[in-house]
């Protein structure tokens, strides 16, 4: 299976989906992860998606719809990326 597949399901959940099902519905399994995420046993076990993509902070733009993504950032090389 690939990480895009696994990304898509995440995302067709709304960014998030419990570990579980995740590891059910894929068939993984890495104990090294697993056993990171069980030290909590008071916690439900959940994978939740990130990007860095934000909101448009200046709230100005006409049909931005309030997202913008950076070129720069898209091609690699965004002056701004911290990552």
């Amino acid at each position: 299976m690939t990480e895009a597949a696994i990304v898509k399901k995440i995302c067709a959940h709304n960014g998030s989906m419990n570990y579980d099902a995740l590891i059910s519905i894929f068939g993984l399994y890495d104990e090294a992860m697993d056993s990171v995420v069980s030290r909590s046993e008071s916690c439900a076990k959940k994978v939740i998606g990130r990007t860095k993509v934000r909101l448009c902070r200046a709230q100005n733009c006409t049909g931005c719809s309030n997202l913008h993504l950076c070129k720069w950032f898209l091609f690699g090389s965004c002056r701004f990326d911290k990552g």
